[in-house]
């Protein structure tokens, strides 16, 4: 989106984090070979199967709009759009309320996110400088709302 050819990260960008942050082609390919076939397909409408079969041509650039994102701390547009589609929750399906709306992504744009949440998780970690403190419970892996709610009744 910032209208020059993607080139592989600045490592002196302010935006840039550590060595350890960078996306690797192998670790896209990886991504990309288990993708569930039965995903839908965002508002790219490109299947999950073509991207998984493809993975071998996609990786390397994956990689490298993915490195790019993270460096300049820019996301590319086309990763924003999302097709809405009504989800049937329960009752009768003539009634609107009875639906609740579902965002479907580019499946690229899952795999950043994942990406991300892993970089994100590891920097967070309590072996990292950064740790959470033990009262942070969302996001967190292994930390459920009834931990939550027994923390909060205790103290």
């Amino acid at each position: 989106d910032n209208g020059h050819p993607l080139r592989p990260p600045d490592p002196s960008h302010a935006a840039y984090w550590t060595g350890s942050a960078i996306i690797t082609p192998e670790a896209v390919h990886k991504a990309l070979e288990h993708l569930k076939m039965h995903k839908a397909s965002g508002s790219d409408g490109i299947p999950a199967a073509l991207q998984k079969l493809g993975a071998d041509s996609l990786a390397e650039r994956l990689a490298l709009i993915f490195n790019e994102s993270l460096a300049t701390g820019t996301y590319p547009s086309c990763y924003k759009l999302a097709q809405i589609c009504p989800f049937y929750k329960k009752g009768d399906r003539s009634v609107a309320s009875n639906y609740r709306p579902v965002s479907l992504l580019p499946i690229v744009t899952k795999l950043l996110e994942t990406f991300v949440l892993k970089q994100l998780q590891e920097h967070t970690s309590p072996d990292s400088t950064f740790s959470l403190p033990p009262e942070q419970f969302a996001y967190r892996a292994a930390h459920s709302t009834e931990e939550t709610l027994s923390f909060v009744i205790n103290e």
